[in-house]
């Protein structure tokens, strides 16, 4: 009879789970249904809530945002780092059992099992179906990574690759039909920017196709004071700012003296010319005083923030991450002028009450600007800017309710970088 109950019991929680969003093998027509459910367009962000103590963790989360503000809440399998992509078909994101597509048409939404590891570097798209992702392929194999293929139909490739040969993979951006990474070598020292193609259209790949450091000879008396004579690249901190720009594989960089002290360097544009394999770092000014635009890691210029489709023809925009200050700087001559103003306030020391994810994402028409707080106890202070992507001029401030903050305030759990709606209009 105990057996029986015990039974009964177990059935009973697999029924209640499934009538979740949650990705339980045992009910994975329940979980396909509740995501058919899902009228994508209703939402204009995808916020990843990771959890940054376990790795492997238990499970993540995927918040989808209302106009609002208001969040729905997905329970997924656990995935650190989680990056989904959203494209005009719809929006991609995974867990370490699954592939997820919820698509602006709901019969073609699906979710399909794909077994994978629980760390991802980063993420884009290559076409609307089609999202590249990176992924460490496990603690036991800490030196081998994952490029993996996901496509909107279920298909998903992967292809290994040797960490000793760059670091994570987490700078990534479609150029030319390829898509590309840019990232540091390991050499502390005296680090090259490593330019690799992983993906040709076709079939995920790890080919290195460059490896470059900044030339002494090509920088000034002032910035060569600056850099000792020994300007070394450092792009650790600006993770996922690689974009293509009529052929060029772009990416925000920091050069200074070296890696190992944390002194001010100067904030470049660095463009490799997918065509000619031409590169060049472009020091960024301020249009006002036409000083150089200096970091470090005391100042608002510590971090930056852009994605993929924040560039037109001659500028792009690019955020501070730590005051939320976006700029548009003009990709020829590296002249920066104040597109909009900082949303994080800081006093003379650069102190703040801020702690959380800063970042910007951009659209054709606007710009959504990000403070999602993880230290608010209130669960009040969240908001997204919308800016217009013309002039800059703020369209809307969006108040997040508090169901994203309780799942982070005084948590174990971490919110990753959002995805927004390419097609979602505001009036």
């Amino acid at each position: 009879m105990k057996e029986h109950i015990t039974t009964i019991m177990r059935g009973v929680a697999i029924i209640v789970a499934c009538l979740l969003v949650i990705p339980l093998s045992a009910c994975a027509p329940k979980t396909h249904s509740a995501l058919k459910e899902i009228e994508i367009g209703k939402y204009i962000a995808a916020v990843p809530i990771y959890d940054a103590a376990k790795i492997p963790g238990k499970h993540s989360y995927l918040a989808l945002i209302t106009a609002d503000g208001h969040s729905k809440i997905i329970r997924l399998n656990t995935m650190f780092y989680n990056q989904p992509v959203w494209t005009h078909a719809g929006v991609q994101f995974i867990d370490n059992k699954s592939n997820y597509f919820i698509a602006k048409n709901s019969t073609q939404t699906r979710m399909t099992n794909h077994n994978k590891t629980d760390f991802q570097y980063g993420s884009t798209f290559y076409d609307d179906n089609t999202m590249i992702t990176v992924l460490n392929r496990g603690l036991e194999h800490k030196k081998d990574g994952i490029i993996g293929v996901s496509k909107t139909n279920g298909q998903f490739k992967e292809f290994a690759y040797s960490t000793a040969q760059a670091h994570s993979l987490s700078n990534l951006a479609t150029c030319q039909q390829s898509t590309y990474t840019i990232d540091l070598s390991r050499d502390i020292e005296n680090p090259e920017l490593v330019i690799s193609k992983i993906f040709d259209g076709k079939s995920p790949q790890f080919t290195i196709e460059d490896k470059v450091r900044p030339n002494v000879n090509t920088f000034d008396g002032e910035l060569l004071t600056l850099f000792e004579n020994h300007p070394t690249a450092n792009n650790q901190s600006n993770i996922g700012t690689a974009f293509c720009q009529n052929g060029k594989l772009s990416t925000f960089v920091t050069v200074t003296a070296n890696q190992t002290e944390q002194r001010l360097g100067s904030v470049m544009l660095f463009q490799w010319d997918t065509n000619t394999k031409q590169s060049r770092f472009i020091p960024l000014k301020d249009e006002k005083t036409g000083d150089y635009l200096t970091t470090s890691q005391a100042t608002i210029w510590g971090k930056y923030s852009t994605d993929e489709y924040a560039a037109s023809k001659t500028e792009t925009l690019v955020m501070s991450g730590l005051s939320g200050e976006i700029l548009a700087v003009n990709t020829e001559t590296g002249i920066a002028q104040q597109f909009t103003s900082p949303i994080i306030k800081y006093n003379d020391q650069f102190e703040t009450d801020f702690y959380g994810r800063l970042v910007m994402r951009t659209t054709t028409d606007y710009v959504y600007a990000f403070a999602l707080y993880e230290n608010d106890k209130t669960g009040t202070k969240s908001f997204i800017n919308v800016y217009s992507r013309d002039d800059g001029s703020l369209i809307k401030t969006i108040h997040l309710d508090s169901a994203l903050n309780k799942k982070v305030y005084n948590t174990n759990f971490r919110l990753g970088y959002p995805a927004v709606s390419p097609d979602y209009t505001w009036r």
